[in-house]
């Protein structure tokens, strides 16, 4: 037996807290999203449309949200190792991707970016985990070669 969503008329939206009206919003607007805007599921609701984006950005406590949750984490580490061992060079750019999937599987939100610093504070909680900077020449040696033969 599948769950159908429930229909939200103004009746039932005028008998919630605001927090569940909150939640319905952000619920809604993220199955929805690019049919609605934020302010357009806002006044549905009732809520500002600042007061979705705070949900979104910042979750229901109001503070950043957590990337990576200790088991995570400790999943992610994993893999790098595994990934290290077989000789892969693991970039920044790879984890970074790795930590957006993770926090998306998780949440449901795609986050867009990562910031530096929290790829710097990552590798100093887990030294073990050594990132390699992918130069030019690594990535395509025919390119590079070709591009010595020009210069000389």
């Amino acid at each position: 037996m599948s769950s159908k969503p429930t229909r939200m008329t103004k009746d039932r939206i005028e008998k919630m807290s605001k927090n569940e009206r909150l939640k319905a919003a952000v619920e809604e607007y993220l199955q929805n999203q690019g049919a609605k805007t934020q302010k357009e599921t806002g006044k549905k609701f009732r809520l500002k449309e600042y007061e979705i984006s705070r949900y979104i950005n910042k979750g229901p406590n109001g503070k950043q949200n957590i990337l990576l949750l200790k088991d995570q984490e400790a999943s992610l580490i994993k893999d790098l190792e595994q990934l290290i061992d077989q000789n892969i060079a693991v970039t920044k750019v790879m984890v970074k991707n790795m930590v957006i999937q993770l926090y998306k599987d998780r949440t449901g939100i795609i986050k867009e970016n990562i910031s530096d610093d929290w790829c710097k504070k990552f590798r100093k909680r887990n030294p073990c985990v050594k990132l390699k900077s992918v130069n030019f020449q690594d990535e395509l040696p025919e390119i590079s070669d070709q591009l010595k033969k020009s210069r000389i």
